[in-house]
């Protein structure tokens, strides 16, 4: 978790750079929209644009910059669902951890997507949302195989970063559902009662 923590940290400037595009981007957009329809709903669609699109950068940051543990001796294809994870067992914690938190690192790589789908999206299925996980991490995986950076494409990543989407998509839908909750009591509290 500790590596995991500091690759995080140590991306921060990059993630912060790679934002700069995006706010221009929601900027224009807000202009757009807000010339063809209500303010409001200007910025709020443009900000879940900008979080789509800034979720996405994110991911390729991590997934496709070149990698430092580079094993020439591993495959760059891995077409078997949970390979690393079963070559882990019999090996130390050590091994076993680092795999477990490359399968957590995809969860939570592919989380803030899927929040970000849920929220852009109010009709998205949670069936789309996860196709478009699983297409989105399979052209990852195969821009990892073909660019030479050191990683293995692995379908066990598409899984588990399809997992994550499915996971930040119904956690976004979950709280878009309590705060819609508390909005119409908020409304039904501030409605005196009909006397007869």
């Amino acid at each position: 978790m500790q590596l995991l923590l500091g690759r995080a940290l140590s991306e921060i400037p990059a993630a912060l750079l790679a934002a700069l595009p995006i706010i221009v981007v929601w900027c224009v957009l807000v202009v757009w929209r807000a010339r063809h329809g209500s303010r409001s709903r200007a910025i709020a669609v443009s900000t879940w644009d900008a979080a789509l699109l800034f979720s996405l950068e994110v991911i390729v940051l991590f997934t496709v910059q070149p990698s430092f543990e580079i094993h020439p001796e591993l495959s760059r294809w891995s077409f078997i669902p949970f390979a690393d994870l079963i070559h882990s067992l019999p090996r130390s914690d050590a091994v076993r951890a680092v795999t477990l938190r490359d399968m957590g690192g995809n969860i939570v790589l592919f989380a803030p997507w899927g929040a970000a789908l849920a929220l852009r999206f109010r009709s998205m299925s949670l069936t789309r949302a996860v196709i478009l996980s699983v297409a989105v991490s399979t052209v990852i995986e195969l821009l990892q195989a073909l660019w030479p950076a050191g990683h293995t494409s692995d379908v066990t990543d598409v899984l588990m970063n399809a997992l994550g989407g499915g996971i930040g998509f119904l956690a976004a839908r979950l709280l878009l559902g309590i705060a819609r909750d508390r909005g119409a009591r908020g409304v039904r509290s501030a409605v005196p009662p009909v006397r007869r």
